[in-house]
């Protein structure tokens, strides 16, 4: 090595990033191969899921400053996926900087919700992951007591959940994300002091708009293409009220087709 460089074992090197391959992993779509997972995410480092098709029947732990990332490109068939294929089945995150990427996350209409996060999660990542088919959220973002799971979701889609995403954490921040075609659109409850930004990126076709929004402090929505609202685009009329409406900054950029009024008292200006 270089400079201040110092010898390591080639096994210590190595473990700084593991493939499920490695355990045993099968990636054809019916072997389960919930164990080979569980063996690599029990070392410590990220963990290579190669193209295929992961079939996984309980929940999978993703630690600290642990990242599972995948390989191949999400939208033509050559992606990394994790199909979760039992009702317990699902991604948690746990701990700090740790996150996934480069996944297309399967919910299979079999799991209750495809992302989870500990008790413990802090400053953890989504990014570039495709998350669809839970029967209840597609990323659910802390317990409703618990509002300091903060994070981001970078460039991904979320769709075809029942319910896309559940956030009651503070200092959340969505940008470049899609979030289409749902039934609840994005769910924002109790969002803390530390704020909620959804920048950029879309939000179409959703039965509420961004819905729930209650308790949200330094709300920022800015940028995004909003379409296909059904009602109002925030959902909860008494977010406006005094105790609300002056966290909320503009609503900024907006492209709007076919939304629902906006409410009253709302600041905003399109360009």
């Amino acid at each position: 090595g270089g400079t201040g460089a110092q010898d390591r074992t080639l096994t210590s090197k190595l473990q700084e990033t593991v493939s499920v391959k490695d355990f045993g992993a099968v990636g054809n779509g019916t072997t389960d191969d919930t164990a080979a997972f569980e063996a690599a995410l029990s070392i410590t480092g990220s963990v290579l899921v190669p193209k295929g098709t992961y079939r996984i029947t309980a929940p999978l732990t993703v630690g600290t400053g642990q990242v599972m990332y995948g390989t191949g490109d999400l939208f033509a068939g050559g992606s990394s996926t994790i199909l979760l294929d039992d009702s317990s089945a699902k991604l948690i995150i746990k701990g700090s900087i740790g996150g996934l990427q480069g996944l297309y996350i399967d919910g299979n209409n079999t799991a209750v919700r495809c992302v989870d996060f500990d008790a413990t999660t802090r400053n953890w990542k989504i990014e570039k992951c495709y998350i669809t088919g839970a029967t209840n959220w597609g990323i659910h973002i802390g317990d409703g007591t618990n509002n300091n799971y903060s994070g981001e979701i970078l460039n991904c889609i979320i769709t075809g959940n029942s319910k896309n995403v559940y956030n009651s954490s503070q200092a959340i921040t969505f940008m470049g994300t899609d979030v289409t075609g749902s039934t609840g659109g994005v769910g924002i409850n109790n969002v803390a002091s530390g704020g909620f930004t959804f920048l950029g990126g879309s939000l179409q076709n959703p039965a509420s708009g961004f819905g729930h929004l209650t308790n949200a402090g330094e709300a920022r929505i800015i940028g995004p293409y909003i379409e296909g609202a059904e009602g109002k685009m925030l959902t909860i009329p008494e977010f406006f009220g005094d105790n609300y409406a002056k966290n909320v900054e503009y609503l900024k950029n907006l492209s709007l087709a076919k939304v629902g009024p906006i409410p009253e008292g709302l600041k905003y200006r399109a360009f």
